[in-house]
């Protein structure tokens, strides 16, 4: 049987290349759908997670701490964790999704996907189909062309059998969008039950509750943390600090924190552009939003109120505040009808309001009128109510008082009508719908002022006052700290107190000028005036004085000061502040009118502080100050603020020292005697000199810059008239004057009378200054000196003078005038300024003589001439000389001579007496039959003795002096030359050498006759007496010797004090001879001359004979 074979189709190449590839193109087309749809379930599992999880963060945190992070964290910290997690998100987006879809699969690559999902019916034919399908390329690489068609052909079959949407797992991705709808709706309904359960259980009423409030917190997390609003979760009150502006405020680490302020708000509204999104309710607010209260502006309030800020205007927290001080309402009536009430917290709600309620403090000022009779009270127990009043203005029996019992209601109305306004503020505030635009917040009694550092810690109470305000205080911090202030649930962001140090300065350069005349003296072509108001200026100095609070500044009188401050800081202000007691500051600023000029700042009534405002430098670190002129004291603080609003503080003290005048001190005559004269009630005392006499003077004189003159001042008078008032009793003598009159009474003038002074310049001060280098200088020199600042010490002009006794030379027989022959340097010439022609016995004259020096003041006093009057000084001391003839002071040194006669003369005896006492005990010694104990009474006698020569010696010592000064005062006051040379030869001569002896001379008598010599011989012969050593024959024969040599120079000082003794004595009987003359000269006026003859022959007698001898 014949078999018929089917004719086989011829199938193309193309054909089953392309029914190869259609599967392929399907699955590449799965693979994206796959791929989007996985993309999306990240992306919502991604949001989700980051709602929830920030939510429970965000929101949790708040809720379990009280930590708010918008208002902890810095804005900047916000949008790093979003950038952070939108990063996250788009890498991972990236990643997961656009990185696949945007992937090229090949079909070689999307063939093996295939093979491997459906091994058993494609097993390696697909890739084969795919990567050969080239028949010439596949014949080059030596594969079998006839079997890689076949292989086309089977792959085409058997690609159209797979189940192409099966190669992906739908079930993962129904899983993942299982897990997205429990997070998204499945957490959401969790979340609005627990909400709804826990309002539920709280008996929650007010405001959104349940889902509407987890709607609301998580609209408010989408702003906080996605639009990065600063908007903080609901709270139950909200605070602001008064006065604290910024995060931070820097304080001086020596300065107290200021007190802090805080005020509590009750009405917000909803305002993205402040801090934390909430502002206070303004007034104008309930305008802007009048769909809020009614279809017109809200009603004017019926009393003055200024805004606490004026930016923001009139807050509804301050209406509110001053209508509930006085809160009427009109409250409906059953019948239709209305009657006033007043909240009185006293009831606890609402009372009738009384006429009685009303007070101008409650009405603004407006004074109700007093009740009339015709108004009927309805209730007694209640009182005349405002329907009292009402009723009767409608019943038209309100009489006078009536027009203003209409105005007073119709304040009433106004008042009425804000209450009620604030009523439906409340009833507004109080709606779920309004919770994200307006609130009416708690305000509590005590909020907590929260302070911690690294050693601080501090919790304080702050209690309200008025306004709803609070004040707390930081106390005494010692380290910078952050706080916050808690109220309720709500707490301030954290705010720093850094303490820093204050500024202070570095520097505090003082640029003078001084006064010109300080430094410069006028020469013979120039004069004061040309140095008036002259400065010299100098080169700044710092006086800042490091480690002291106070910088002192010591300058003339008269200088223009220029301070400069520098501080460690950049500074946006400084002020002058000065004490009270400071009630005037001349300073250097700007004037109207442009330039700059002095300016004169008073206190604005006394005991106020001035406080003026300084110029910064131009790098705002530092400050200066210009004071011309300073004449007065000032004291002041320097106060400058640093750019962190920390203020720093440096008092200042100028003293300008006022150019005083010169000073005398320790003004004194020298040598010139001193005599009291009696008068009726007081002792006038004098110095008493001749005519002819060189007074020496002695005194001090200094001036704080420079001496301008130092002079005698004199005034001289005579006899010629007579003072009734100046009545003497003069002991001495009695001298009668021409006239009858006492020539003392005459002399002597009072010192109140008018005379006029005549001058005596001294000329060793004029040749001090001439000496001095650069004292004075060319007129161009100072110029130039002027022109620029110099350094400090600058230029010390004479201003320290010593007056003292002029060095004379020893006195001259040949020359007895020898003392006005001598320079004269500082001692007053008597001789020069007597009349000339004056007789011996010439009339007593009185002489007042003091010391004046002036000063080179040029700029503080001025003449009617206009020329500069310099500072003058007197001495303090005025002294009057009584100028006597020189028998009358002869006669006065006679009596002291007399003194000292009668005081040697007293010594010389007691000496003499213990010499003889003394001279019996030697010559016991001379006996043989001495023995030892013989020898204690010649040692008692020595020893007495020894205290007799003591005395001998203190009072030689004393006679010798006082003859020394005598004979000077004979010599300054030119008495004979005779007289003079009788007491330097034969007194003070020998005196002095009986005091120190004469060492080494020949001749024994003062080598031995002396006071040392016999003190030494007595110590000796005291030894003598006394030494227990040696044998007794030596001991005696030692005594013995010893003895001898005393009483050998006992014999030659008592000599010596013999031959002085006579010398005096015979003077004495001369000066007895001169007082007989002057009394003789006294009752005989006519023979004045004849006396003064004899006197003379007596004194050249006796200075001619040899002395009398004493009997």
């Amino acid at each position: 049987m014949a078999t018929i074979t089917p004719p086989v189709p011829r199938r193309s190449l193309s054909e089953s290349d392309q029914r190869v590839r259609s599967p392929l193109a399907r699955l590449r087309g799965y693979i994206r759908t796959y791929v989007s749809l996985e993309g999306a379930l990240l992306l919502v599992l991604y949001v989700a997670l980051w709602f929830w999880i920030g939510l429970a963060l965000d929101y949790g945190f708040f809720k379990l701490f009280g930590i708010d992070i918008v208002q902890e964290w810095p804005w900047t910290a916000r949008l790093l964790i979003l950038l952070a997690v939108t990063a996250g998100l788009l890498t991972a987006v990236s990643l997961k999704v656009v990185g696949r879809l945007l992937r090229e699969f090949r079909d070689p690559a999307l063939a093996l996907v295939l093979e491997r999902r459906f091994p058993k019916l494609l097993g390696d034919r697909l890739i084969t189909a795919v990567e050969l399908s080239d028949l010439q390329r596949a014949e080059e690489q030596g594969y079998s062309p006839a079997m890689i068609l076949e292989t086309i052909h089977e792959a085409a079959e058997r690609v159209q059998q797979v189940p192409v949407q099966q190669a992906f797992d739908w079930g993962r991705l129904i899983r993942r969008g299982l897990v997205a709808a429990a997070l998204t709706v499945g957490l959401y309904l969790v979340a609005g039950g627990l909400c709804l359960a826990l309002d539920s259980a709280r008996q929650v009423h007010v405001g959104r509750t349940g889902y509407s409030r987890f709607n609301e917190t998580a609209a408010i997390w989408f702003e906080r943390n996605i639009l990065l609003q600063n908007t903080i979760w609901p709270r139950r009150a909200q605070l602001e600090l008064i006065g604290f502006e910024g995060k931070e405020l820097r304080v001086g680490k020596d300065n107290k924190v200021p007190p802090l302020r805080v005020r509590a708000l009750e009405y917000v509204i909803a305002d993205s552009k402040y801090p934390e999104g909430w502002r206070p309710l303004t007034w104008e607010d309930l305008t802007t939003h009048r769909g809020w209260i009614t279809a017109g502006p809200p009603p004017a309030p019926p009393f003055a109120l200024t805004p606490r800020d004026p930016d923001l205007g009139l807050t509804v927290d301050e209406v509110a505040l001053r209508n509930r001080k006085f809160q009427v309402r009109t409250l409906p009536t059953s019948d239709g009808f209305s009657h006033w009430a007043v909240t009185d917290p006293a009831v606890g709600g609402e009372r009738p309001l009384l006429w009685a309620d009303l007070t101008p403090e409650r009405l603004d000022g407006l004074t109700p009128p007093k009740a009339p009779a015709a108004w009927k009270v309805s209730d007694d127990s209640v009182g005349l109510t405002v329907d009292d009043v009402v009723e009767a203005l409608v019943a038209n029996v309100a009489g006078e008082p009536g027009a203003d019992a209409n105005v007073v209601l119709s304040r009433l109305d106004r008042l009425a009508l804000v209450s009620a306004t604030l009523d439906k503020v409340d009833a507004l505030a109080a709606k779920p719908s309004m919770s994200r635009t307006m609130r009416k917040l708690t305000v509590p009694d005590i909020i907590y002022l929260k302070c911690t550092g690294d050693k601080t810690y501090l919790r304080n109470e702050m209690r309200k006052t008025q306004d709803n305000e609070y004040t707390g205080n930081f106390g005494d911090l010692k380290e910078s700290v952050v706080f916050t202030v808690q109220g309720e649930d709500y707490y301030t962001p954290r705010r720093y107190i850094t303490l820093v140090p204050a500024p202070s300065l570095i520097s505090l350069g003082v640029q003078e000028s001084r006064p010109a005349y300080l430094f410069y003296r006028p020469d013979e072509r120039t004069s004061l005036a040309d140095l008036r108001g002259k400065k010299q200026p100098f080169e700044e100095r710092d006086v800042l004085q490091a480690g002291s609070e106070t910088s002192r500044i010591d300058i003339p009188a008269g200088t223009d000061l220029s301070l400069t401050a520098k501080s460690d800081k950049e500074l946006k202000e400084a002020f002058l502040k000065a004490a009270k007691t400071v009630d005037e500051v001349r300073l250097v600023a700007d004037v109207p009118g442009g330039g700059r000029g002095v300016v004169a700042v008073k206190q604005a009534k006394a005991g106020e502080e001035i406080r003026r405002g300084l110029e910064l430098l131009p790098d705002h670190k530092g400050f200066r100050l210009e004071l011309p002129d300073v004449r007065r004291d000032l004291v002041f603080d320097f106060e400058f603020t640093d750019t962190d609003g920390v203020k720093g503080k440096r008092k200042v003290v100028v003293k300008p020292q006022d150019d005083t005048a010169p000073e005398l001190t320790d003004a004194r005559v020298e040598v010139m005697r001193k005599t009291t004269i009696k008068a009726k009630d007081r002792d006038e005392t004098y110095f008493m000199v001749t005519r002819k006499a060189r007074i020496p003077l002695g005194a001090k004189v200094h001036d704080d810059h420079a001496l301008g003159d130092v002079r005698y001042r004199y005034t001289l008078t005579t006899a010629t008239k007579t003072d009734v008032n100046a009545v003497f009793t003069v002991p001495v003598v009695a001298l009668t004057a021409p006239g009858g009159s006492n020539p003392f009474m005459a002399a002597v003038y009072l010192l109140g009378q008018d005379r006029d002074a005549e001058t005596y310049s001294t000329p060793l001060f004029t040749q001090n200054m001439r000496d001095a280098k650069d004292e004075f200088l060319p007129t161009q020199t100072i110029k130039e000196l002027l022109g620029k600042g110099q350094k400090l010490p600058f230029r010390q002009l004479v201003h320290d003078f010593d007056i003292l006794p002029d060095v004379i030379s020893p006195f001259r027989e040949d020359k007895p005038f020898g003392v006005q022959d001598d320079r004269l340097a500082c001692d007053f010439p008597l001789w020069k300024l007597m009349p000339q022609a004056l007789e011996d016995n010439h009339p007593y004259y009185r002489m007042d003589l003091w010391l004046e020096a002036t000063d080179t003041d040029a700029d503080e006093q001025m003449g009617a001439s206009g020329a500069p009057i310099p500072h003058l000084s007197k001495s303090k001391e005025t002294f009057s000389f009584l100028i006597v003839p020189e028998s009358v002071l002869l006669m006065k040194i006679g009596e002291d001579e007399g003194k000292q006669y009668a005081a040697l003369n007293k010594r010389y005896q007691e000496l003499q007496e213990k010499a003889q006492a003394l001279d019996v005990g030697v010559h016991n010694l001379e006996r043989p039959d001495v023995q030892v104990k013989d020898l204690l009474a010649p040692s008692t006698r020595a020893e007495q003795s020894n205290e007799t020569i003591e005395n001998c010696l203190a009072t030689t010592r004393e006679v010798y002096a006082n003859y020394q000064r005598m004979v000077r005062e004979e010599q300054l006051n030119v008495i004979q030359s005779k007289k003079i040379v009788e007491s330097e030869t034969r007194i003070v001569a020998p005196l002095g050498k009986i005091l120190e002896g004469t060492p080494g001379a020949v001749d024994e008598k003062y080598r031995d006759g002396n006071f040392p010599a016999v003190l030494e011989a007595n110590s000796n012969f005291r030894k003598a007496l006394d030494e227990k050593g040696t044998s007794d024959k030596d001991r005696i024969d030692a005594s013995r010797a010893a003895g001898k040599e005393l009483n050998r120079r006992i014999a030659l000082l008592m000599a010596n004090l013999n031959e002085v003794l006579e010398v005096m004595r015979g003077l004495e009987n001369l000066e007895s001879l001169l007082h007989a003359i002057s009394h003789i000269a006294d009752g005989v006026h006519d023979q004045e001359i004849l006396a003064a003859e004899i006197k003379h022959r007596l004194e050249d007698s006796f200075f001619d004979e040899p002395a009398p001898k004493k009997p």
